[in-house]
């Protein structure tokens, strides 16, 4: 599937692997009813220019990349802000979760809702077994540990993938996805 690049107007691949990391990058600097955009283009992050072009952000992506990581900008002062080849590596998601200025706030939201968790019986356990169970993205082949895995490796919502494994849509950004059969337990 092609569309087209609206900065160079030339014809881009939706199916790459990297094209809907790309995508959610401009988005989260420059859409303002981007859910993320407060924390990345309202505090004034922005692409490099050269990154504006999809061909240019893929041809670093494709020679640095390793299976399973996300995008993550090594240096956050004023200066060096924005996502460019200079500033940008890819980290474990684990990492890029830990580097993340949000993590002491949700740290601090879930100790303050515990309290709303242990009202409820069984909460986490049944947050932890929802969130736990192996994703197949039936487009990549790949299976994540979990929903929240797969969205973060690519780019994608969380909550779009539970849609599309209840039924509830075909596809998100060209991906497909299944819950991964459980393995069968051993009898002693």
């Amino acid at each position: 599937m092609k569309t087209t690049n609206k900065g160079t107007g030339i014809k881009v691949r939706s199916n790459h692997r990297h094209y809907y990391r790309w995508k959610a990058m401009k988005r989260r600097c420059y859409n303002a009813n981007h859910p993320d955009y407060h924390r990345y283009g309202g505090r004034g992050i922005r692409v490099c220019k050269e990154w504006l072009d999809f061909q240019a952000f893929a041809a670093w992506a494709d020679s640095t990349y390793k299976e399973g990581m996300a995008l993550d900008r090594t240096n956050n002062h004023k200066k060096y802000r924005g996502y460019s080849p200079e500033n940008c590596r890819w980290v474990t998601h684990t990492e890029n979760i830990r580097n993340s200025e949000m993590t002491q706030s949700r740290r601090d939201a879930r100790r303050n809702n515990m309290e709303t968790a242990k009202a409820s019986p069984n909460y986490m356990a049944r947050m932890l077994e929802a969130n736990s169970k192996p994703v197949i993205c039936a487009t990549n082949g790949v299976t994540y540990p979990s929903a929240s895995e797969a969205a973060r490796s690519l780019g994608i919502d969380r909550r779009n993938i539970s849609n599309v494994i209840k039924g509830r849509r075909n596809h998100i950004g060209g991906y497909k996805f299944t819950l991964a059969k459980p393995k069968p337990s051993k009898i002693k």
